[in-house]
């Protein structure tokens, strides 16, 4: 008698805690990446290439989100659309997410060069939001 109660009572909490993972599991599994499966489709309908290097620098910002491989992918699409404009200030923020990239590789080498080689066009006044993010 006593042990049909205790597999009812396993029972139950076995349930519970079913319940309880199907509803909570969800929110766990989308909620880290929902801001970049909405960028990704943002980018799938933008027309022009300067909004498609707009939403790839705003995948790029997320890329503590995502895995290496799917940033290094949103720099060089970025930076093929960036070729067809033929922007500088564009470029100099790639550079600045190719720094992130290699930082992130652990390249440090490879990073302390490209920061080397952009200080002084990042110098001017018009990059004064990116040098602050560069150094």
């Amino acid at each position: 008698m006593k042990r049909r109660y205790t597999v009812r009572f396993l029972g139950r909490i076995f349930i519970k805690a079913v319940v309880v993972c199907c509803f909570l599991c969800p929110l766990f599994a989308f909620s880290q990446t929902q801001r970049i499966d909405s960028l990704k489709k943002q980018l799938l309908l933008k027309k022009t290439p300067l909004q498609k290097v707009e939403t790839l620098f705003e995948l790029c910002d997320q890329s503590y989100s995502m895995h290496s491989d799917s940033f290094l992918f949103c720099i060089n699409e970025a930076r093929k659309a960036i070729q067809s404009l033929n922007n500088a200030n564009l470029l100099v923020q790639l550079k600045y997410y190719e720094v992130l990239y290699f930082t992130r590789q652990s390249k440090y080498d490879l990073a302390f060069e490209l920061i080397e080689a952009q200080l002084p066009l990042v110098n001017k006044k018009e990059y004064a939001t990116l040098r602050n993010k560069f150094l």
